[in-house]
């Protein structure tokens, strides 16, 4: 609810930013341009920038290489290199030399040109700034404020937006009753109006601040890790059967102990932003009731979960196969087509039709497609499986004459 605020009075202790004493046009200051913050930004820019540009120069100058396609095989803009290749060198070329977004010309526009105008915030509130699916993904804080109009001095209000944030990735820096400098291009006061603090000019006076929380990485790449261990593990060494996958009580323990892992980071994690919270309440630049958001525990241990399983799998599947030593049993197949699938365009799996010697049905299985074109007949291999796990592969044979 808005609180009753007296009227509009500038207190004597507010202070025009120093950058924008200067009469119009105003000077760049050396201090905002090489800002240690801006500075940081634009060498991290500058060097991904640099090594994507490397990447793809080698990859067009090796583009005819047997590496480039076999890549190709699988990733289908491997495939398509030429051109994707150059587009995205010259994307990388123009990273290295501009650190600004395409459609921001100039970022400094409103310090060279804009109008400083002291306004009052009389109401904040956290909005949804983009959903997806139907779901909230970004918020921004709409501060509400009122200031004289400068034309006819007559007191007018506006809502002026931050830029999204995810939800709790960043606390206000204001209050109801606080006056702040808000910054308008000349001709244009109604639709030109910023804050100066939501201009990124200055990081100094970002009414943003990040917060410090640290995401769970190592649950998050714990789970990476994991679901790609379990894809290479499931493709070099296939189960036969799900009915036949006996080993998999090793997940058991896996999983237990990502939980855990899991339960002490969010308990860390809730110690460390209870504490920042504190912080920022006894410094006075903490938005209550909007700000401070929990991590969810059932978040955190739905992580672990995923983590716990994808690497308990792929960990399973590994050990069945990679110290299987046992001599397997080979028996030649009839293949009866081969498919390939691409998945949203851009990764392409191989797989063949057979006929199973035993049950005389029609299987499927995985393949290389290297050796499609030259293939005179095929072998489907039946490994016991070191943890009691058989699984299968189908081996295309090329022969020598």
């Amino acid at each position: 609810m808005q609180q009753e605020l007296p009227e509009f009075n500038v207190p004597p202790t507010y202070r025009l930013e120093s950058e924008l004493t200067a009469p119009l046009p105003r000077p760049l200051p050396d201090s905002l341009r090489h800002h240690p913050q801006r500075v940081a930004r634009r060498r991290t820019s500058w060097r991904v920038s640099t090594v994507f540009t490397l990447l793809f120069a080698l990859g067009l100058i090796f583009q005819k290489s047997t590496f480039m396609h076999i890549l190709g095989l699988y990733f289908t803009p491997f495939a398509y290199f030429w051109w994707v290749g150059w587009v995205g060198l010259a994307f990388s070329i123009w990273g290295m030399t501009h650190f600004w977004r395409p459609g921001k010309k100039d970022p400094f526009a409103y310090l060279r040109h804009g109008v400083p105008l002291t306004v009052r915030v009389v109401d904040l509130k956290l909005e949804v700034a983009t959903r997806v699916n139907g779901a909230d993904a970004t918020f921004a804080y709409d501060v509400y404020v009122d200031f004289p109009d400068p034309r006819s001095g007559e007191m007018s209000y506006s809502v002026l937006r931050s830029e999204a944030i995810a939800k709790g990735a960043a606390r206000l820096r204001c209050r109801i009753g606080d006056y702040l400098t808000a910054l308008y291009l000349p001709g244009m006061a109604e639709s030109s109006l910023i804050l100066y603090g939501f201009s990124g000019i200055n990081p100094d006076r970002d009414l943003l601040h990040r917060e410090s929380q640290k995401a769970p990485w190592p649950v998050v790449m714990g789970g990476l890790a994991g679901f790609i261990a379990f894809c290479w593990g499931l493709a070099c060494y296939p189960l036969r059967s799900a009915s036949e996958a006996h080993g998999l009580w090793l997940v058991v323990p896996i999983v237990l102990v990502a939980l855990v892992l899991s339960w002490r980071q969010h308990d860390k994690n809730v110690r460390n932003l209870e504490e920042e919270h504190q912080r920022a309440l006894a410094s006075g630049d903490a938005l209550l009731g909007q700000t401070f958001t929990r991590p969810k525990r059932i978040g955190m241990l739905f992580l672990g979960l995923i983590a716990g399983l994808f690497g308990g799998f792929g960990g399973v599947l590994w050990l069945n196969g990679a110290l299987d030593f046992r001599a397997p049993k080979e028996e030649a197949v009839r293949v009866t087509g081969v498919t390939q699938t691409t998945y949203q365009g851009l990764v392409c799996s191989y797989s063949a039709d057979y006929i199973d010697p035993v049950s005389g049905k029609k299987e499927n299985l995985g393949i290389s497609p290297l050796l499609l074109e030259d293939a005179d007949e095929a072998h489907l291999v039946t490994h016991p499986g070191a943890l009691g796990m058989p699984w299968q592969e189908l081996r295309l044979i090329r022969n020598p004459d």
